[in-house]
Parts: C-alpha cells; structure tokens; sequence
C-alpha cells in the first residue's frame, strides 16, 4: 500500500499558506462556476420545454380555432339560401364535429330554432318572391317563370306544410293555386287581374304570420 504524504497547514511557511488558501479558493470557485452552468443549463433546458410546450399548445389552439370557424362559415354560408334543410344539415354536422361544447350546445339550441320557426320564416320569405315571379303576366311562359312556378308547387306540396304552415297561409296558397292553374295564356287579363289580388292576399296574410312567430 502506497504512503500517502500528509502536510500540516501548521508546518508550511507563511508564504506557503498564502499560496495554500489560493488554491482553497481557486478551487472553491471552480465548483461554484460548475454549479453555476450546471443550473444555467438546467434553466434553458426547462425554458426550451416550457417555450416548445407553449408553441404547441399555440398551434392546437390556432388549428382548434380554424376549424370552429370553418365550421361556422359553413353553416353561415348556408344561410344565404332559403333552404332551411340545408341550415339543418350544417347544425347537425357542426354538433356532431365541433370540439368546443359552447359551439355544439349552440348548434342544437339553432337547430331546434330553425325547425320550429327560422325556417318557416325564411320560407314565408321565399313563398313571396316566387309567388311574385308566377304573378308577372309579362313573364309567362319564361324561364323564369317556368323556374318559380315549379318551385312554388315545391313550397306548396312539401316544404310548406314540413315545418307546419298555418292554416291562414294554406288557405291563401290554395287560393293562389286555383287562380295559377286557370292561367293559359298572356291574353286572359282578368285572369291575371285576379292572380294579382290572390298575390296581394297571400303576401298580407304571409306577412302578418311571420310577424306573430317572430313575436312567439
């Protein structure tokens, strides 16, 4: 076994103890830069994974948020057309596929609202702006015409009585329907004389019922 050589601070000369207690602190000082750096590097490691976390919890979110806004300018782009079928079709896509529950509670409350009155209203809408092109003598025979007379026995027959037109309206719409289907020709003025006052009626009547749902 080796001899290990043992000095005693108390046997060194002063200028020895100087030189001693230098390299005491030298090296204190050494380990305290490598705790230092140890902790520095420790501290950046866990800000780059703090930040790279915080990225992707930013890139989720923005890739949550584009498609609820997809979603929804879907359902609003629908909107624009008087085809509440349609407004339906997007509710229940968006309930079914959103993953914000704000957005899903939302899209049945709508539904439940398109089906029991946005959608007659709209439809109320559209039965005046067709029923006024049918109405048109100078349109007759018409593309146009041929368009808005097939769309009105749509309304009429299907889409009318689905979401549950009142009776005023069924009355006017057949009141209408008898004047339209006695129309044969531009020629017959009194005909279309009485197609403009069945118009008149059905747009008061169609008018004063969408006031009352709306107020409902």
């Amino acid at each position: 076994m080796k001899n290990k050589l043992k000095i005693k601070v108390e046997d060194l000369t002063f200028d020895q103890k100087v030189e001693f207690q230098k390299l005491k602190n030298d090296r204190f000082k050494s380990i305290v830069e490598i705790i230092k750096w140890g902790l520095i590097s420790i501290g950046a490691i866990v800000s780059f994974l703090i930040i790279d976390i915080g990225n992707l919890n930013i890139e989720k979110f923005r890739a949550d948020s584009s498609h609820e806004e997809s979603l929804l300018n879907s359902y609003l782009e629908s909107t624009k057309t008087a085809n509440p079928d349609l407004w339906r079709r997007k509710l229940r896509f968006i309930s079914k596929f959103s993953s914000d529950t704000i957005i899903t509670d939302w899209a049945i409350k709508e539904e439940g609202y398109v089906k029991n009155k946005a959608g007659l209203l709209a439809l109320y809408k559209e039965t005046v702006g067709i029923c006024s092109i049918v109405a048109n003598r100078s349109l007759y025979g018409t593309e146009e015409w041929k368009k808005a007379s097939k769309r009105y026995y749509q309304l009429y027959w299907a889409e009318l009585p689905f979401y549950g037109e009142t009776q005023p309206v069924i009355e006017a719409m057949i009141n209408f329907k008898s004047h339209l289907e006695q129309i044969t020709n531009t020629t017959e003025v009194e005909k279309w004389q009485k197609m403009d006052l069945a118009l008149i009626k059905l747009s008061d009547i169609l008018k004063k019922e969408s006031k009352i749902l709306e107020e409902n």
